[in-house]
């Protein structure tokens, strides 16, 4: 089989622009060369590099399914000769492909990234085990923004590694389930579990169905957020504004390669808009069509229909935990409304009041953004029928 695939073992074509490409300057010996040693400062230094100088991207999967080629010429000219961005396994094959010219002892594992997940995941990742002094670190330059910016000991597990907690990059910590690693991430102390993976070799053509999986799934989360938004606005054109910069911002977050953009969005610009807003409001209220009767109404049936959403959600919550067999909690029901992230928040209180080992923040984030394209929807079919 590795002979009919043998693209992907071959060596990197020229090891020195590769080196350039990420600007390693190694370790100092003398004024003559730089150290290119299979030693662990080295691969610490070769992780740095290649995370701060070669963008994750996977934005060349969409519109269109497109599947990267994982051969080593095509990567080396793709990323390297013509400096473009790189998914996982383009990133880490290439990686691959650098080790084993620089002499380092390692082998390739199928990794399944889990971001805080509990259900049932498809392995769509992969990484790398080195062996140094007879120690095994785990290195990964293929997740964007959520890497290992450090290699991982995995027999370390009761350390962050790095030690210092940063609000810019995940530090990792491992545990073991039974036959398999598991990594815990931590970001600010913003906490959760990341990957998972049998610390056991595959050969590199195992990669080749999983690539073709996570190019061309219809799981994928930016061609889902391109299929909501065609959808809808097809369906209910007046939402279009609304939906249409929720799902740009997605489109932010998941490509991996607007850091920046995804930050201000979520951040200054957001808080910029709410000031533009409540101040253009405030100053233009007249006090005789605020102050009077109808408003209370307005603000009664607001929190009549925030009772009944999650009143709802609660119910609904509670027969999917019925037809599940009990894998659902049913708090994150509760979330199913518009308030984002408050809503979340709220159920992972709840729930951690009656179970500390509850965390429900992230699978209470699904209903709460379905409340909001919901209330956008509901919104937009107001407008069709009652707008004039």
């Amino acid at each position: 089989m590795a002979f009919l695939f043998s693209e992907l073992y071959l060596p990197i074509p020229d090891v020195d622009l590769y080196l350039k490409r990420i600007e390693y300057q190694g370790i100092p010996q003398g004024n003559i060369h730089l150290d290119r040693a299979p030693t662990l400062d080295n691969l610490k230094a070769l992780m740095h590099q290649h995370l701060t100088h070669i963008p994750y991207g996977n934005l060349d999967f969409y519109p269109e399914p497109k599947c990267p080629s994982l051969a080593i010429p095509d990567i080396f000219d793709k990323i390297i000769v013509r400096h473009g961005c790189g998914g996982c396994f383009e990133m880490n094959l290439l990686f691959f492909g650098l080790l084993k010219s620089l002499g380092y002892t390692f082998y390739p594992v199928i990794v399944k990234c889990l971001f805080g997940s509990t259900d049932p995941v498809v392995p769509t990742h992969c990484a790398a085990i080195v062996t140094i002094d007879g120690a095994r670190y785990y290195a990964d330059v293929g997740l964007g923004n959520s890497s290992p910016v450090v290699p991982v000991a995995l027999d370390d597990e009761q350390h962050w590694q790095p030690a210092a907690i940063s609000p810019n990059y995940y530090a990792y910590k491992p545990h073991r389930e039974g036959h398999v690693i598991v990594f815990e991430g931590n970001k600010a102390d913003d906490r959760m579990t990341m990957v998972s993976f049998v610390p056991a070799p595959v050969e590199l053509v195992d990669f080749i169905p999983l690539n073709y999986y996570g190019a061309t799934a219809d799981t994928s989360p930016v061609r889902r957020g391109i299929i909501v938004t065609i959808f809808t606005c097809l369906l209910l054109p007046s939402v279009a504004p609304l939906l249409g910069c929720l799902m740009l911002g997605n489109l932010f977050k998941e490509s991996g390669v607007t850091d920046r953009l995804s930050d201000t969005a979520q951040n200054n610009m957001m808080n910029i808009v709410t000031i533009f807003l409540s101040t253009s409001v405030g100053a233009t209220a007249r006090y005789d069509r605020f102050l009077n009767l109808q408003t209370i109404e307005i603000i009664i049936l607001g929190l009549l229909a925030f009772e009944f959403a999650t009143c709802g959600g609660l119910l609904l919550g509670r027969v999917m935990y019925r037809l599940t067999g009990g894998k659902i909690n049913p708090l994150i029901g509760s979330a199913g409304v518009s308030a984002v992230p408050m809503a979340a928040r709220v159920s992972q209180k709840v729930g951690q009041e009656a179970n500390p080992s509850n965390f429900l923040l992230m699978h209470a984030m699904g209903p709460n953004v379905a409340g909001v394209i919901g209330s956008a929807v509901a919104a937009g079919f107001l407008l069709a029928v009652f707008g004039g």
